[in-house]
């Protein structure tokens, strides 16, 4: 296919092709190119480009518009560990992807797993106040997310 071809081919504009293309560049600097701001970060820890993306362009345009590209999306590794691959990347929202970052704090209730930020969701509690609770050694998951003061019994306001 010729650029032109391969962008009709696949039914998209110019600028979501180029869109696209630059996704997969820029995959492919943070895992090769030393210049790049995150090269570091992914060379220290090993992570690379399948060579199923790493050296065609269309097979990475094609899984894309099979695995639910659309634009303002942005490709997110499953596992922040792990390969750029077809079967560890999906397109994401900003917010999935910040819920994504080996920062995250997760805790496990009754035998459910979320973000300390999904959970402070939840409970309708602001994340800083039950990170700060945390921080100060709270362990309980009642009291982390509770709206109620435990230094004096009162109701919180925020």
């Amino acid at each position: 296919y010729t650029y032109k071809g391969l962008r009709e081919a696949v039914g998209l504009s110019s600028d979501e092709y180029a869109s696209l293309y630059k996704a997969w560049k820029r995959m492919l600097g943070r895992c090769y190119d030393s210049r790049n701001a995150s090269y570091e970060v992914y060379h220290n820890k090993h992570i690379e480009v399948s060579v199923e993306w790493k050296y065609s362009f269309e097979n990475f345009l094609r899984w894309s518009l099979v695995n639910g590209w659309e634009k303002g999306l942005s490709l997110d590794r499953i596992d922040n560990d792990g390969d750029y691959s077809p079967d560890n990347c999906r397109w994401a929202t900003s917010k999935t992807q910040c819920r994504n970052r080996c920062s995250c704090v997760y805790i496990t209730h009754e035998g459910e797993t979320k973000t300390l930020i999904e959970w402070c969701e939840i409970f309708g509690i602001p994340h800083y106040l039950a990170s700060n609770r945390i921080r100060r050694g709270w362990t309980d998951f009642n009291a982390i997310f509770s709206k109620v003061d435990a230094r004096n019994g009162g109701v919180l306001h925020y």
